[in-house]
């Protein structure tokens, strides 16, 4: 099996196989991920690893389908697909496998049903379900715009003065994806897992970076908890330990030389009291 980067216009030109034979391929972006091509044409995506057993021990390697390569657009020769089996663009594919990667990291094979997640859906059901969308407005409406709040002096709260940012997080990167199409738009907040918490991170941190990564995971964190403090039952996916970015890298190590205090002390000579602050800094350390 050939091992090489999958991209948009190889998969595009990819020839049919021999007939009777399948073409297979490994990703070298994402471990596990393979390409399969049979003799008609059919482009599909599996993922080859141990899926978990019925007592969640590792089973023998094997590959299960992900779905069938289907781009956004339709240049080129449409490629055939099969009846029931899901539609994905290579980048799909690619969150997908990892999604799938994160659940069999924690013993779930996520091929077969969750008999927890079957009784889960069936308690959420009594109670109704809630949009991701509909829970995000009413995060927004009362814990960071703060509408129709009031102090205790009957004053109207001010919004949180990094609101903009938190809409902007949630609008670019979780209701919907940097192109645009819905990712948790629509969806059920308590059918969302920790496996689609990872596969969301993992698609930001590829894209955008850690630090990006990382500020959309904290405001997830912010809207479950506010969410779980409103609802009977609810449990947020996030724990500790899945943040991308390592703080004690990124704490300050370089401290200014003699040279620099020199332009600072000069910089900062008058009566301004800013500049007494930037020296007491200074000073004081």
């Amino acid at each position: 099996m050939a091992i090489r980067k999958f991209t948009d216009p190889w998969i595009r030109g990819l020839k049919k196989a021999a007939p009777g034979t399948r073409d297979l391929w490994s990703d070298k972006a994402e471990a596990g991920l393979s390409l399969m091509v049979n003799d008609k044409g059919r482009v599909t995506f599996l993922l080859f690893t141990r899926f978990p057993q019925a007592d969640g021990t590792p089973g023998n390697p094997s590959r299960r389908v992900l779905g069938d390569y289907q781009p956004r657009d339709d240049r080129g020769h449409p490629r055939p697909v099969k009846r029931g089996v899901e539609k994905l663009t290579l980048e799909a594919a690619r969150a997908k496998a990892r999604q799938w990667k994160a659940a069999i990291a924690n013993g779930i094979d996520p091929t077969k049903p969750d008999p927890a997640g079957d009784s889960q859906e069936g308690a959420d059901d009594e109670s109704g379900a809630e949009l991701f969308e509909s829970v995000y407005g009413e995060f927004m409406k009362r814990h960071v715009l703060k509408e129709g709040q009031k102090d205790f002096r009957g004053r109207p709260v001010p919004p949180l003065r990094s609101a903009r940012e938190i809409q902007r997080l949630f609008e670019r990167y979780i209701l919907d994806d940097a192109d645009g199409h819905p990712r948790w738009r629509g969806r059920d907040i308590r059918r969302i897992r920790r496996a689609d918490v990872t596969a969301l991170m993992d698609d930001v941190q590829d894209k955008s970076g850690t630090g990006q990564a990382d500020a959309v995971l904290a405001q997830i964190s912010s809207l479950c908890n506010w969410y779980a403090a409103r609802a009977d039952g609810y449990v947020s996916p996030i724990i500790k330990g899945m943040k991308r970015a390592d703080g004690s890298r990124r704490a300050r190590k370089r401290i200014l030389d003699d040279r620099e205090i020199w332009l600072l002390w000069k910089a900062t000579n008058g009566a301004d009291p800013f500049n007494g602050l930037v020296r007491m800094a200074l000073l004081t350390g």
